[in-house]
């Protein structure tokens, strides 16, 4: 079952927050998500990227499609080939999920076999106005 965690970009050069320990070293890797538009790729998204990897051993960095982003915040600078690049260069990422849902889903999270879902402060909004959160709660209902 996948869990989440945030981890909030810091703009300064703290230490990276603890490493979560594994139960014993039979344990698989910890698999970490995180996911974005990645456009016009700045140091907070690589700093935000470098944290994340810190919370596992495996950073899998989930990058939005054109259309995806198109409809939920308007047109990329960067089509999605370049962004995936960029996002490939970060050296904290180790894998790249191409087109990856706009919102994260527990479905996706156990897809790629996810432990943790780390994500910055900034909550995903829908093209509908819906928070992550209110989509999630209305699909327990």
């Amino acid at each position: 079952m996948a869990m989440s965690a945030a981890a909030t970009p810091s703009s300064s050069s703290s230490p990276p927050p603890q490493k979560k320990q594994k139960k014993s070293e039979d344990d698989d890797e910890l698999r970490v998500w995180c996911d974005g538009c990645y456009d016009m790729v700045h140091f907070g998204h690589a700093n935000s990227l470098r944290q994340a990897k810190a919370m596992g051993d495996h950073l899998v960095v989930g990058v939005h499609t054109d259309e995806e982003i198109t409809k939920h915040k308007g047109p990329p600078v960067f089509n999605q080939v370049e962004r995936y690049r960029m996002v490939r260069a970060i050296k904290w990422v180790d894998d790249v999920v191409e087109g990856a849902p706009y919102v994260t889903t527990v479905e996706t999270l156990d897809k790629h076999d996810i432990a943790f879902c780390v994500h910055g402060n900034d909550i995903t909004m829908t093209a509908d106005g819906q928070l992550w959160r209110e989509r999630e709660r209305e699909k327990k209902s």
